[in-house]
């Protein structure tokens, strides 16, 4: 009878371990964002959805973000996004499987669009015309 209790006592602690060691993890995002919203974007050249939009990610290293919307110029950026403290060799192994927290490491690239110059002319055209209008 003493093995079974002791038997059950260390398979409930194993069982308990494991649940620990389950919890830490680390949930890595990206956001882009655009003035104006509503932007197609791209990650690595694959599209990721209309800004702003947030995708999960794996890897750390060099990224190209760009982002397009009609009646702007394109604008795209190469970053180089490098994993944080808890990430680097040896600690990274300690923060996801012995450390029972979630680690955050959300990444956040913003663009402000500009009007093509064609759109620019066009409006500026149009401006005048109704303040011809007005006269």
């Amino acid at each position: 009878m003493r093995l079974s209790v002791a038997g059950s006592i260390l398979t409930a602690a194993g069982a308990a371990a494991c649940a620990l060691l389950l919890q830490g993890c680390v949930v890595r995002s990206i956001t882009v964002k655009s003035d104006p919203a509503g932007a197609r974007a791209y990650l690595d050249d694959a599209h990721i959805g209309n800004t702003p939009v947030t995708v999960s990610f794996q890897h750390y290293g060099t990224r190209r973000i760009r982002v397009e919307k009609e009646g702007f110029e394109t604008a795209s950026r190469v970053v180089e996004i490098n994993p944080p403290w808890y990430q680097v060799i040896i600690v990274d192994l300690i923060c996801e499987v012995l450390v029972p927290y979630k680690f955050h490491d959300k990444r956040v690239y913003s663009f402000q669009l500009e009007e093509t110059v064609q759109d620019k002319k066009g409006f500026l055209e149009r401006a005048r015309s109704h303040r011809k209008q007005l006269r």
